[in-house]
């Protein structure tokens, strides 16, 4: 994302492929702003440090801020509200860049779509019985942690950075019905006849 923001990219597309879901016990369309105890247990680090908390993050994220805070809080009801619809978790705002002079960014606006590999409803609903079986097992299953797989042993100490194929299959399954179901915005933001929706 930063790379993007960098080169002033006026429409993104942006993946969050995480191990790190979206909180479901902090009510983010109703709780207001989010306090240093809430932003670690929200989302993903990839996703609170571009709003501004990345020094409460393990990694060295603290000078990622690109976006405002006050926005964090209404870009993880969005999510939250499709996670709980069994919906892709899928949201379109058009955010203010901040200046980044760590990273070389400048001001601009900038019309963003986020992607996060969370868990839909709908698509496994979709999937057939033995897969829905597998994935009912949870860790003891062939598909455990879907679709948040660990980046590390998430099948165990001799497989310290691997997966399956049948778990990278399922992943890119997911991915491809998010798109299906999208179809309409992707389409729109990657034409070369785009038109400009402004969401706030």
């Amino acid at each position: 994302l930063l790379a993007m923001l960098q080169r002033r990219a006026q429409r993104v597309i942006w993946w969050i492929n995480t191990d790190t879901g979206i909180s479901r016990t902090i009510d983010f369309c109703s709780s207001g702003p989010l306090t240093d105890d809430d932003v670690p247990h929200a989302s993903s680090d990839q996703l609170y440090d571009k709003f501004g908390y990345g020094r409460l993050a393990k990694e060295f994220y603290a000078n990622n801020q690109v976006f405002k805070k006050d926005d964090f809080p209404e870009v993880l009801c969005e999510f939250q509200k499709s996670i709980k619809a069994g919906k892709p978790a899928v949201v379109r705002k058009t955010l203010t860049v901040q200046p980044n002079a760590w990273w070389g960014i400048e001001g601009y606006h900038v019309d963003l779509v986020l992607v996060y590999n969370e868990h839909c409803e709908e698509f496994v609903s979709a999937l057939p019985a033995d897969t829905r079986q597998s994935l009912a097992k949870g860790t003891e299953g062939d598909f455990a942690h879907f679709p948040l797989y660990k980046t590390m042993f998430n099948n165990g100490a001799l497989g310290a950075t691997s997966l399956t194929a049948a778990q990278i299959n399922l992943l890119a399954a997911q991915s491809e019905y998010i798109v299906r179901q999208h179809e309409a915005m992707f389409r729109n933001v990657l034409s070369s006849k785009y038109t400009r929706v402004v969401v706030r």
